[in-house]
């Protein structure tokens, strides 16, 4: 929704986190990036971009954020 990204009909997209903290729950899940970079549109974010799994660690990111990229790598 925040990128302006449409994806198509078909399979569910598999969910890589499920929790609740704080009163929120968050629901997070994978699809591939089948557009380039710049046909995204960034609304309500602060920042986006691609960077390798090797090098987010020095990246400052959220700490939820933080966990979900973990698990999402986990499960690659």
């Amino acid at each position: 929704e925040e990128l302006n990204l449409r994806l198509p009909d078909g399979e569910p997209l598999p969910l890589v986190v499920h929790r609740t903290d704080a009163g929120r729950e968050r629901f997070v899940y994978a699809a591939p990036l089948t557009v380039a970079l710049d046909r995204l549109s960034l609304r309500e974010g602060q920042g986006m971009g691609l960077i390798p799994r090797e090098a987010y660690a020095s990246h400052p990111i959220v700490p939820i954020h933080r966990e979900i990229l973990e698990r999402f790598f986990e499960g690659r």
